[in-house]
């Protein structure tokens, strides 16, 4: 049977710079079993989508997606569940906070779908 995997909630990281983007890629690249990436904050997901080697062999589970308001821009975020999403590439958002027009992904989902390849959980 095999181990359960290592699971990081990472909705917390607010700040990254390139000495911690190489100390996670080497750490993500020396474990040795399954592990998967859970509520990626805005700032994680942006390294995700620009460094492919920060994600390494794990799978992204959840992200935290900016939207932007159609009509006065404003922009709030929500943790989208990553398999889901990939795989219709819509999402049900909520109306804007500020105005109530509609909301969509600041990120198209091929952009995600490119960062985060097949490897989604869910």
């Amino acid at each position: 049977m095999l181990p359960p995997p290592l699971r990081f909630w990472l909705g917390a990281v607010r700040q990254v710079n390139s000495i911690g983007a190489k100390a996670w890629v080497d750490g993500i690249a020396s474990l040795r079993v399954a592990v998967e990436l859970h509520e990626c904050s805005t700032v994680f997901t942006d390294y995700l989508l620009i460094v492919h080697e920060m994600r390494g062999t794990a799978q992204v589970a959840s992200f935290e997606m900016i939207l932007v308001c159609e009509s006065c821009q404003a922009q709030a975020t929500t943790i989208m569940e990553a398999a889901a999403y990939l795989r219709s590439g819509t999402c049900v958002t909520d109306p804007c906070a500020a105005c109530g027009g509609t909301t969509r992904p600041l990120v198209d989902v091929d952009t995600y779908r490119e960062a985060f390849g097949a490897k989604i959980s869910g």
